[in-house]
């Protein structure tokens, strides 16, 4: 069963405005707010420096280093 409230710490790579300026950001988020996770194919993770992107609720996203089993395993494991 998934817990309620958790918080997750990720790197976010961008700029929140979504300017493609390598940031490198520790942001705190809650896991009821995430609608989903998206990976990038590793090829272009590399050329983006980024490797997954999390998408909220409200509609804003950020584009974050860790991959998406990363992620997966820091809400579920």
């Amino acid at each position: 069963m998934k817990s309620k409230g958790k918080f997750l710490v990720l790197t976010d790579m961008r700029e929140a405005v979504g300017v493609e300026e390598i940031v490198g950001r520790t942001v705190v988020v809650n896991e009821d707010h995430i609608v989903k996770i998206t990976a990038n194919e590793p090829h272009i993770a590399e050329a983006l420096n980024y490797n997954a992107t999390v998408s909220f609720v409200d509609g804003s996203y950020i584009c974050v280093k860790e991959t998406q089993e990363e992620i997966v395993e820091k809400l579920y494991g």
